[in-house]
């Protein structure tokens, strides 16, 4: 009786949290489509419904090609934060996204939404026509454990999943589908890694691609390598193949995924692998062999695949770059890098011998003897500014006074901070700077932040929801002011803004940013209060930086589809480097003699440094008046209501167990076995996923369910004799703290006794 009272209990806490959760968190709602449930924050109005717009535009594409009818409609919960990303639990036939773009050096830049709607709805409909089960198992277990007494130990679980498909097959599906419906591209970084791993001999083996292991660029790799290979597959065998592999890999006896290629394709998934292989190879050397001499540069960083935002200190002495050195994620600290001597300076001449190894590129072998490489800020991991009148670095950060109080939505923002670049670099002067680092805004979301010539000012991007804006406030961090675009012009055409640079002038601002075709370098005037884009094209341009004289504005661009770094300066746009893999985010010497770079290379991004001839003409940059137009958007109109927070998405998973938990009467070293089958069963609101929401789990074991159904109706003493297994977990965050209450009890009965065991638990995570 106990037990269905606990059960009571736990619905009533769902009935309280849903008129609780409305008070103390920011107001959610939802707005229904024909095949969609969308649920967001109440400041995500206009996201949420370009979003189901997209859905709607992609459900019958997706219906009639995978020949699948999803058996409910397809959650959505829209959201933000100061990270960005999206998911799909086609378990759940849920997804979530967040509005907020996703700037990342191993991907190139397409239109978020598009993208991002289009990739996770592919995993749903996908994924989905692979399952052996119902959508809402995704596997049933086995158990079997003896007793711990007994010489021989065994405890064995074992999960049968619903579907076998490896990541690189399911990754690489949803990225393709993306391409084919305006989301996605084949893009320039994408063919950069897999071009530079290719003619290196470095891609990832077969078995490394079917799992998520190793280092965090490998995890991107998954990604990369199952795009190309999906695509191989349609190129080659024809796209049809691509559905028939998934419906194969649901058939129940299809337990191993190379089957499933090997039934399709006629060969097995290794020598799909060595095909595909001997294509990008083939491929990749004819494109090296077409790219003329590739610039021979200096490569002055080894450790670390990560390295970025290479910058000259004031004194010129030294370099300033991010790097994850020895690290195995994305993670990045500040390090500078002290040249001592001349003699490091390049020279064509230096290299004009040398076999490089980066890609086919000839490069000069690294002198660690004349480099050394200090760590001087822990704390700065993204993009940072340094103060050209002191010691002043600022760079945005999402401290844990950023984030915003509950009952506006409870995500981490992005603050500009600041801190003084250490002159002693020993642990404890480290350590001390850490502490010593001031936050300069709170609650802001401002990134990016770039200090003016005279360091009185800062310019930055602020980040408001679905929209970004440049803005400039005080270096203390006080009085910022939207600047562009105009915050009432909700049909400009601009969807993201990235990177900032200041002209040593004080006039100019340069940005990188996206206008929902392509990524783009614009300049704001700042005497004439208007924006002008330097970019003309159908390309990818970023990473915007003004010469010292602020008359000419390097920036990288892939207009050969290899990213390289160009120049312009009132002229034509000037190509400087040559590279077989990608240069980026380029910082130049006061004379102009000499750049410094981040390039791909064939364990990652590296710094580099080259020679450049300054410049012929100084007239300063040209500003054409290519404002950028406007586009209209019709989206899907329809009421909303309040969200609903008490549980409605099941998932059951059936359970098998044979165990041992008392030992036999006569022989203490041997345990009674006892067979149980049964279920866990997980009710949860959707956005639960989210962190904002509720969950009961409840899980019942039982030896015979018609006996322990029927025996408190007949006899009670029967009901004893029955092994059985009750739990119950309730999980929340209906509260400013989350809250889990965990309660089990179990019986154990044997022909001449049985135990009762009762763990109770409750967690308060502040």
């Amino acid at each position: 009786m106990k037990k269905y009272v606990l059960l009571i209990l736990f619905f009533a806490a769902f009935a309280f949290a849903q008129n609780e959760r409305s008070k103390l968190f920011h107001p959610h709602y939802t707005f229904e489509t024909e095949h969609f449930i969308l649920s967001y924050d109440k400041s995500l109005e206009h996201s949420a419904r370009e979003i189901a717009t997209i859905l709607e535009r992609l459900y019958p594409i997706y219906r009639d090609k995978y020949a699948i009818v999803l058996p409910r409609k397809t959650n959505v919960l829209v959201s933000n934060s100061a990270f960005s990303g999206g998911w799909a639990l086609s378990i759940q036939n849920t997804i979530a996204i967040w509005v907020n773009d996703m700037d990342w050096n191993m991907r190139g830049t397409p239109d978020w939404l598009e993208n991002v709607v289009a990739h996770e709805y592919a995993h749903i409909v996908s994924i989905s026509n692979s399952y052996k089960m119902p959508y809402w198992m995704p596997y049933f277990q086995v158990g079997y454990f003896n007793h711990p007494n007994e010489k021989n130990t065994a405890e064995i679980m074992h999960i049968f999943p619903s579907d076998i498909l490896p990541p690189w097959f399911y990754e690489g599906i949803a990225q393709y589908e993306s391409t084919k419906n305006d989301g996605d591209s084949w893009d320039s970084h994408r063919d950069m890694i897999l071009r530079t791993l290719t003619l290196n001999d470095a891609l990832l083996s077969w078995d490394k691609m079917s799992v998520f292991t190793g280092r965090a660029d490998d995890y991107e790799k998954v990604y990369n390598h199952g795009f190309s290979l999906i695509k191989y597959i349609a190129e080659t065998y024809g796209e049809d193949k691509i559905l028939a592999i998934t419906k194969e890999s649901a058939r129940f006896v299809r337990l191993v995924f190379d089957n499933s290629i090997k039934s399709v394709l006629g060969i097995s998934g290794r020598q799909l692998y060595a095909e595909w292989k001997l294509y990008l190879q083939k491929k990749y050397t004819e494109q090296k062999e077409n790219l003329g001499e590739l610039t021979q540069d200096k490569k002055l960083t080894e450790l670390g695949f990560d390295n970025f935002w290479a910058k000259y200190s004031k004194d010129k002495e030294k370099i300033y770059f991010l790097s994850n050195m020895a690290g195995e994620s994305f993670f990045k600290m500040l390090y500078e890098l002290e040249i001592k001597n001349e003699k490091d300076s390049l020279n064509v001449s230096d290299t004009s011998n040398s076999e490089g190894v980066e890609g086919g590129d000839r490069q000069a072998p690294l002198d660690t003897n004349n480099i050394k490489i200090r760590m001087v800020a822990p704390q700065i991991n993204q993009f940072y500014s340094i103060d050209s009148v002191g010691d002043v670095i600022y760079m945005s950060a999402a401290s844990l006074r950023s984030r915003l109080p509950h009952n506006q939505g409870g995500e981490f923002v992005y603050d500009i901070h600041k801190s003084t670049l250490p002159t002693d670099t020993t642990r404890r002067a480290l350590r001390t700077s850490i502490r010593s680092a001031e936050q300069l805004t709170f609650r802001e979301n401002l990134q990016n932040p770039v200090f003016s010539p005279d360091g009185k000012q800062i310019a930055a991007i602020k980040h408001d929801r679905d929209m970004h804006f440049l803005v400039i406030g005080n270096a203390d961090g006080t009085g910022f002011e939207e600047v562009y675009p105009p915050r009432n012009d909700e049909k400009l055409k601009i969807r993201t803004m990235f990177s900032l640079d200041w002209s040593s002038d004080g006039d100019n601002i340069a940005m990188s940013y996206f206008d929902r075709d392509y990524r783009k370098v614009g300049i704001y005037d700042l005497p004439s209060k208007t924006f002008h884009s330097i970019s003309d094209n159908t390309c990818d341009d970023r990473d915007p930086r003004f010469s010292r004289d602020g008359k000419t504005l390097y920036f990288s661009s892939d207009r050969t589809r290899i990213f390289n770094i160009y120049r312009t300066n009132g002229g034509d746009v000037e190509q400087i480097t040559n590279v077989l893999g990608g240069a980026f985010a380029p910082d130049i010497s006061e004379d102009e003699n000499e750049i410094i770079y981040s390039a791909y290379a064939a364990d990652g991004y590296k710094i580099f440094k080259a020679k450049i001839t300054p410049p012929e003409e100084k007239m300063g940059i040209m500003l054409e008046d290519r404002i950028l137009p406007n586009i209209s958007g019709e989206f899907l109109s329809g009421s909303r209501r309040n969200y609903s927070y008490f549980p409605r998405k099941w998932l059951v998973i059936p359970t098998i167990l044979s165990e041992s938990v008392v030992a036999d009467n006569d022989n203490p070293y041997k345990g009674v076995q006892q067979f149980k089958y049964g279920a866990v069963i997980g009710i949860m609101d959707p956005i639960y996923w989210l962190e904002k929401g509720n969950m009961l789990t409840l899980f019942y074991l039982t030896g015979n369910l018609f006996k322990q159904i029927s025996a408190p109706f007949t006899d009670m003493s029967r009901n004893l004799l029955v092994p059985y297994d009750f739990g119950a977990m309730y999980d929340s965050y209906i509260f400013p703290i989350d809250i889990s209450i965990l309660y089990f009890t179990r019986n154990v009965p044997t022909e001449s006794n049985f135990i009762h065991n009762y763990f109770k638990f409750i967690r308060f995570n502040f």
